[in-house]
């Protein structure tokens, strides 16, 4: 009984944070809709098509967090730490590498969200604006991810999650100033959300960065084989244009492509709601939906 406690106590101590730090993804759309519901039912249904946008980044973000979790949990698990510490470094630069890929076609993928939702005109306007720069400074959204994931295969859900709270309270500081405008700074509206949440994601990110510095969890170098292999299958490989390691993107997509894939097709499931409750009801009930499914 005593065992099973402390047990109880260990996987509490990490799961907990690690809820938390899901949840804070969350209150960051709904800091975003306290605010502009005063801007009318237009500005909150052109938020509520943008999350789907911002939830299928996230997707990607996933890809990359699944694979790098149990690849550094499997190299810490057997106390290779050079081959965690390089494992670490090659996945922000994947991360990096994907996250400005993403901003390119964020571009052109942007409207495909208000298209697939038959969203009205000035919904599509503003949405479109939010989509578009919340794709542009997606690094650094992947960069948080992959930052989270080192730690988590380290067993350490805490810091991820106290750097997520410091993020979230800088962007529920800045997003009234950005999209209000204030001063100098000219009221933006609905991209001002967005503009508000990728600041905070820079902050945060950041501060994972330091925090994986100061853990030692970084190693740019390329270990020997010995510190990279596992067992026999162990796909190996070596640092190539910009020095990316393509076996250890391969190794992170074969766990983190299966999770990545379940959360696009829910995305578009949810782009069919929403394009459902448009012809119920046009934009209002498309931002109850999304109200409501925060």
């Amino acid at each position: 009984m005593i065992l099973r406690r402390s047990l109880d106590r260990r996987i509490l101590a990490l799961a907990l944070p690690a809820a938390g730090s899901i949840l804070v993804q969350v209150i960051h759309r709904m800091v975003d809709m306290a605010w502009l519901r005063d801007l009318g039912t237009e500005a909150v249904a052109s938020l509520t098509i943008a999350t789907v946008s911002v939830w299928a980044f996230a997707a990607i973000g996933w890809f990359v967090a699944m694979g790098l979790t149990a690849l550094i949990a499997r190299y810490s698990g057997a106390l290779q730490a050079a081959g965690s510490r390089y494992v670490a470094a090659q996945g922000l630069r994947w991360s990096l590498a994907l996250g400005l890929l993403c901003a390119a076609l964020g571009w052109f993928v942007a409207p495909l969200f208000f298209h697939a939702s038959e969203a009205d005109a000035g919904v599509r306007s503003a949405g479109l604006a939010y989509t578009r720069v919340y794709w542009g400074g997606g690094a650094f959204v992947l960069l948080q991810f992959a930052g989270d994931a080192i730690f988590r295969g380290h067993g350490n859900t805490r810091t991820p999650f106290k750097i997520a709270v410091a993020s979230l309270l800088l962007n529920v500081a800045i997003d009234p100033l950005l999209i209000w405008g204030w001063g100098p700074i000219p009221a933006l509206g609905v991209p001002g959300a967005a503009l508000a949440t990728i600041i905070a994601t820079v902050f945060g990110a950041g501060l994972l960065f330091v925090a994986l510095l100061r853990a030692g969890h970084l190693q740019r170098a390329r270990p020997a084989d010995a510190d990279l292999r596992l067992n026999e299958a162990t796909r190996l490989g070596r640092p190539a244009l910009l020095g990316l390691d393509g076996s250890i993107f391969v190794r992170m997509a074969r766990v983190g492509t299966p999770s990545m894939c379940a959360s696009l097709l829910f995305n578009l499931i949810l782009l069919e709601m929403l394009r459902v409750a448009h012809a119920a009801g046009g934009s209002a009930a498309q931002a109850g939906l999304g109200i409501g499914h925060q």
